[in-house]
């Protein structure tokens, strides 16, 4: 306890000394080219870099301070009805449980845990041993050196200590949807809509998009990323003003990525979330597991101890606004060896508006992969990581997926020398900032994560910044406390310390190599703090942020493919149709080309006018269109689109009898469009034919006729059966061509059969070049001598479709 307690004084030292540079700033201090001290959130430099307005991040947006106190009224778990123990003998689970649910139910309050040891469990029937479902609920102790909420249960798979709760998925649409109407390209407030807003003030909506095929192109990820694999950005957003006549809504903060009605951006509501909870002054430790099987891989291996408490959490919010949770600890059970909990620490998942103040969280017993060990985990906007330490997690602070934008980890800590990095770590969380922090034997990486994990992980973040990162010691193997690759621009500026060197890394899948700026020089950094000053900003400067003059796009050419488009159907000659632009005017492009599944159509120094594909010359089926551009800045692009050839079609008549099916009456199953009169359908003595259904037969040795709708048509066959193999003379094939019925030529060729008395007879042929037919006509004329002298058992018919509506 000794070493811990002096560890965590050094670590406020720090922490304070970095904090307090701003009044000691001596006269050789600088500011940052893309951070002057006029700056506005629509500044950008001459190559279009730009620093976002982060300041919204935490509870209120930082427009609150943190609630202190009691908020009444205040129920003591240890009191009647409740008598939870806090001697740390007997389960207190049930007993401040049942203390919440009266609390939440009745409109909010304080649940308040005195001094003491309180032992809980997670119950098989719930994933939490404490859950909070409901708004306005404070979970409060006496501090986290004198509150200790003691976790003795082991099986924890997918479980929490606390969860608090609400019934908010951003994935999961309530009600309709509604399509954004033009291209958000940039940060902004306003939405433009599809028509008449259908959202009022104080709605609270998901603003999302799609990850289609293009957008995939785009991030030079269609090759490990499959359409739809991965969420878009996603935005959490309250409405504070519509203008009907515009046909926009206006949103309580900016957006971090860029939304294209190409992707599907739309807005939609979703189910309810919980607020103003609070979580404050208490310590959460877990008796360690026993068992054996802590293997990397082992969570996926039932009966191990390592499966037992895969994805587990100290807290979880999910679906939560406006919460915060304030000077907890971790602590180290008694009979524990180091371990002060089994997996995972805080979890902040589709939540907004959360603050996380002066937490420390130590030694995880696993750390394996699938997600073990990490202590504070981000998917949510907005929220707010400040005054936190981290030790010895797999990952102390790490965002995934896009749903984790906006947020802001300042003045916090990271200490791992035995373990993974702290990371942006999988599908493109964007603008993110890092603020602050002192990295201690760790590093924070926001680079290419490659093939790793089910869905790859690859793009991790882009947009994002490292403002006046501490470098206490290099982990081992690495010199470097930040590695930064993110996709387009991301920013890395000032750093110091003992340890102040940076990575930039050039895949060609990111680039342009990110922007890097005052490595080693932070300590005269002005401002030491981007989000505190940008905060300081916002609330004196009022209004809202709409900055189409930025583009969160990076800066390489502008791919449009006009026609096809993704999944078009088409058929025949069709027109390409291409756009490419540089992404400045004093940028040029250097060569444009145009692919069809990988084979070259067009290469040149812009855009061809028009091209023209005959996809008659493309099987049937799916094909790719890509387009690559490059500039004279040496960055380059690709989009390209997948679409359908569907020249052919085809129809094969077996000519059924109409079936009788009682309840619905006889159902006709005949394909043909015209028939004449002296038809009818023989079922008799089907093992003679090969085959168990009918065929159409003539009433008696008269002309009759079938016609089949055939527009395009290439082949026929037709399968007739004879007593005779010399059917020729009897058989006429036409085709109508515009007006005029014209004869077909065919073979025949002839089946004979040991055990049936009937031939069985095919009849092929082809349309000859040049004509256009749009009916197939089959005619048998008299002579045979009887009318079941020949039988039709089957029309197969083939061709070009000469509309997409056409064909079978």
């Amino acid at each position: 306890m000794r070493n811990n307690k002096l560890k965590r004084q050094r670590i406020w030292l720090m922490l304070a000394l970095l904090s307090l540079s701003l009044p000691c700033l001596a006269s050789g201090s600088w500011r940052s080219q893309l951070y002057p001290d006029d700056w506005t959130p629509g500044f950008a430099d001459a190559q279009g870099r730009f620093l976002q307005d982060f300041s919204f991040a935490g509870y209120h947006a930082g427009m609150r301070e943190l609630p202190e106190g009691f908020l009444e009224p205040v129920v003591d778990v240890t009191q009647a009805p409740y008598f939870a123990d806090s001697s740390g003998q007997a389960d207190a689970t049930e007993a401040i449980q049942a203390a919440i649910d009266a609390v939440g139910k009745a409109g909010g309050g304080t649940v308040y845990l005195p001094p003491g040891i309180y032992k809980v469990s997670a119950p098989e029937t719930r994933n939490f041993a404490l859950g909070i479902p409901y708004s306005n609920v404070r979970f409060l102790g006496a501090g986290p050196d004198k509150t200790y909420l003691l976790l003795d249960c082991q099986q924890m798979r997918g479980k929490d200590v606390i969860r608090v709760y609400g019934s908010t998925r951003w994935n999961q649409p309530v009600g309709s949807t509604q399509s954004i109407a033009e291209d958000l390209t940039y940060p902004t407030q306003i939405i433009p809509l599809k028509g008449r807003p259908r959202f009022e003030v104080g709605d609270w909506v998901v603003i999302t998009h799609d990850t289609t095929e293009a957008w995939m192109a785009e991030h030079n990820m269609d090759d490990l990323w499959r359409p739809g694999s991965i969420p878009g950005a996603t935005f959490y957003r309250q409405v504070v003003a519509v203008d009907y006549d515009k046909e926009t809504i206006t949103v309580d903060a900016p957006t971090r990525y860029y939304l294209l009605p190409r992707d599907n951006a739309r807005v939609y509501k979703v189910g309810e979330h919980v607020e103003e909870v609070g979580i404050a002054h208490l310590a959460i430790g877990m008796v360690e597991h026993p068992g054996k099987g802590w293997g990397s891989e082992d969570y996926e291996v039932p009966g191990t101890a390592a499966y037992e408490v895969h994805g587990s959490h100290a807290i979880r919010l999910l679906g939560a606004v406006n919460c915060w949770v304030k000077d907890v600890r971790s602590f180290k059970p008694e009979g524990n060896k180091n371990v002060h909990l089994l997996s995972n620490g805080i979890l902040l998942s589709h939540s907004r508006f959360v603050t996380v103040q002066d937490v420390e969280l130590h030694d995880p017993q696993y750390r394996g992969g699938g997600g073990n060990g990490y202590h504070f985990t981000l998917t949510s906007n907005d929220c707010l990581i400040i005054d936190c330490r981290a030790i010895n997690g797999r990952h102390n602070y790490d965002f995934k997926q896009a749903y984790s934008n906006g947020n802001v980890i300042t003045r916090c800590y990271a200490y791992s020398p035995d373990s993974l990095n702290s990371d942006f770590h999988m599908h493109l969380s964007p603008s993110n900032l890092i603020d602050q922090v002192i990295v201690d034997q760790d590093r924070f990486d926001a680079g290419w994560r490659g093939t790793s994990g089910t869905t790859p992980h690859g793009l991790t973040t882009t947009h994002s910044v490292f403002w006046n990162i501490r470098g206490e010691a290099y982990k081992s193997r690495y010199g470097a406390i930040v590695y930064s690759e993110q996709y387009g621009w991301g920013y890395v500026i000032g750093t110091q310390g003992p340890a102040d060197q940076i990575q930039l890394g050039r895949n060609p899948r990111t680039l342009p190599e990110d922007y890097a700026e005052g490595v080693g020089r932070a300590a005269d950094l002005d401002p030491p703090s981007l989000y505190a000053d940008q905060l300081q900003r916002r609330l004196a400067r009022g209004g809202i942020i709409h900055c189409p003059e930025l583009d969160f796009r990076p800066p390489m050419p502008r791919i449009e493919i006009g026609y096809p488009q993704a999944g078009d159907r088409v058929i025949g000659e069709i027109p390409v149709r291409v756009a490419v632009n540089p992404p400045r005017p004093d940028v040029s492009l250097t060569k444009v080309t145009v692919l069809l599944d990988d084979e070259e159509l067009f290469t040149g120094r812009t855009a061809p006018d028009e091209l023209i594909v005959n996809t008659r010359q493309l099987q049937d089926g799916r094909h790719t269109l890509r387009v690559e551009a490059a500039t004279d800045e040496g960055l380059s692009a690709r989009q390209s689109i997948t679409f359908l050839v569907s020249n052919r079609w085809s129809m094969v008549d077996r000519l059924d009898a109409p079936l009788e099916t009682g309840w619905f009456g006889i159902l006709s199953r005949e394909m043909t469009v015209e028939v004449s009169e002296g038809w009818t359908y023989d079922q008799s003595r089907s093992e003679e034919f090969g085959r168990g259904e009918s065929r159409r037969v003539r009433v008696k040795d008269s002309e009759e006729y079938l016609i089949w709708q055939a527009a395009g048509l290439e082949t026929f066959t037709v399968i007739l059966y004879a007593q005779t193999p010399d059917i020729a003379d009897y058989v006429r094939l036409a085709v109508l061509d515009e007006k005029d019925w014209r004869s077909l030529t065919f073979a025949t060729q002839v089946e004979e059969s040991t055990d049936s008395p009937w031939h069985r007879i095919l009849v092929t042929g082809a349309v000859p070049q040049g004509t256009e037919a749009s009916q197939f006509r089959l005619t048998l004329v008299p002579g045979i001598g009887d009318g079941h002298g020949i039988q039709i058992g089957e029309v197969r018919l083939a061709g070009w479709r000469t509309s997409l509506d056409g064909g079978w």
